[in-house]
């Protein structure tokens, strides 16, 4: 038999429509839940330190900059961190510096302690 499936006495055209709808996506979205860090900063004393900024040196590209300040039991806490590889440094002046590197996982958190030193 003929095909039949090309035959046709009529068609119909439907107009087409576009919607537009922003749709917003949390980052959480793209790259799992926000993660946090926390931990101490001692002197080289081994003694809390109060007002030690602790800075991010690298971290994921998506991630804003964010920093962070000691209690005065030398403790601190940075939320809302993208998932992944984070190098922080801690320091104060006229007690010193100290680095780490830390991952954050998705939804949870990490520790990390310093001990400030002399730059050498």
């Amino acid at each position: 038999g003929r095909d039949e499936r090309y035959r046709s006495d009529k068609f119909s055209v439907l107009e087409k429509k576009s919607v537009r709808k922003r749709i917003q996506l949390s980052q959480g979205h793209f790259y799992g839940k926000p993660g946090w860090i926390s931990g101490k900063v001692l002197g080289p004393d081994g003694k809390p330190v109060k007002g030690a900024k602790i800075t991010l040196l690298s971290k994921p590209e998506a991630q804003r900059k964010v920093s962070a300040s000691t209690d005065k039991d030398g403790k601190f806490e940075i939320k809302n961190l993208i998932p992944g590889s984070y190098e922080l440094k801690a320091s104060k002046s006229r007690i010193g510096e100290d680095t780490s590197k830390v991952t954050v996982r998705s939804g949870r958190g990490s520790r990390v302690n310093f001990r400030l030193r002399k730059p050498k």
